[in-house]
């Protein structure tokens, strides 16, 4: 038995992502876009042609790779990361039921930064954690100097 104890990601725990900038606050339930989310990151590495080892080697990126990536993710998200949303509506106000489509049709529309913000957020871990699970005192603890 280990003497650390951390704290691995369930493949399908949730969070909500809040589109605070946009006016009907439109907040979308997702999970993690990474390893654990195996559909995703099958569908990453076919999409790719490339191993695990090889994704893992691929530090510098061109422009052309980013908007590939950007491109995929556009396609991938929907499918594998957003599973409901509430609070969207269409440019005349009316609630627009959750569907792959739609999902998909909602992403592309979103400017490029706020795609990007909410990528983010999708990547970072953390945000899938249960509070439980981290121990403020704990944390607090661990970060005093000396």
């Amino acid at each position: 038995m280990s003497q650390f104890d951390f704290k691995e990601l369930e493949p399908n725990q949730s969070a909500e992502y809040e589109f605070s900038d946009m006016k009907t606050s439109p907040t979308l339930t997702v999970i993690h876009a990474g390893q654990e989310n195996k559909g995703y990151f099958n569908a990453v590495l076919k999409m790719n042609k490339l191993t695990p080892q090889q994704l893992r080697k691929l530090k510098n990126k061109s422009m052309q790779m980013v908007q590939q990536d950007r491109e995929q993710d556009l396609t991938l998200y929907p499918q594998f990361i957003v599973k409901w949303w509430v609070n969207v509506k269409n440019t005349a106000g009316v609630a627009v039921p959750f569907t792959k489509e739609n999902c998909e049709e909602f992403l592309r529309a979103l400017p490029h930064w706020l795609f990007t913000e909410f990528k983010g957020f999708c990547n970072d871990p953390t945000n899938f954690l249960e509070v439980s699970d981290v121990d403020a005192e704990e944390v607090a603890k661990n970060s005093e100097p000396g």
